[in-house]
């Protein structure tokens, strides 16, 4: 679940989740106010979400179908949203919960990209490269979030990744690669940003 200020967040992007947040939970929030009185916490719909994303992602590999495994990643990010809105319902967000909600991210982000080189749809020397700076840049943002320095410029293109591969099934494109290899300059910017600021500049924002 998120906080209201989640240490993972740099600035740029605490901009369009802060102005997002308005919309979406407006429209989410007659099912919030149904999992409050159910008594459902933010954590229990993060595991939901993970669990049956990384259960869909297993399947879609088993079966040879990306599309399994597409529906299993957007269900994680329909909880993930859900969990958030939940969260700043009950006014119970905290550092752990947004920790969990980042790994849970995370893992659904490792279990795309492992189901892509099992499928043999992109290169995975491109994928491995792309997992190790995605996981380098999140563990430097939470922890410089938590110490209390936090990032202005992250980029973590991950929906535009969910997006291409969701083109790539529904009309045998083959474009994934072509946006793994821009979302991979991107992140490796932010990296950049992100060690930049641990060692030159650790208590104060880039």
């Amino acid at each position: 679940m998120s906080q209201t200020d989640p240490p993972l967040y740099s600035t740029l992007e605490l901009g369009f989740i802060n102005k997002a947040k308005r919309l979406y939970s407006r429209i989410l929030q007659p099912l919030v106010l149904s999992l409050d009185r159910a008594g459902i916490t933010p954590n229990q719909v993060t595991a939901t979400g993970l669990i049956i994303g990384v259960a869909l992602l297993f399947i879609s590999a088993a079966t040879g179908t990306l599309g399994v495994g597409l529906v299993g990643i957007w269900i994680h990010v329909f909880m993930d949203l859900l969990d958030g809105a939940l969260a700043r319902h009950q006014h119970s967000g905290t550092t752990m919960g947004s920790l969990i909600d980042g790994i849970s991210d995370q893992l659904i982000v490792t279990g795309a990209a492992l189901l892509l080189i099992y499928l043999h749809l992109v290169d995975p020397i491109l994928l491995i490269v792309y997992l190790v700076a995605y996981w380098v840049l999140n563990i430097v943002s939470f922890w410089l979030g938590y110490q209390g320095s936090r990032i202005s410029l992250v980029l973590r293109p991950r929906i535009f990744v969910y997006l291409a591969m969701t083109i790539d099934a529904i009309f045998a494109t083959t474009i994934s690669g072509s946006v793994i290899m821009l979302s991979l300059i991107a992140i490796l910017i932010s990296c950049s940003v992100a060690l930049y600021t641990v060692m030159v500049r650790p208590h104060s924002r880039v």
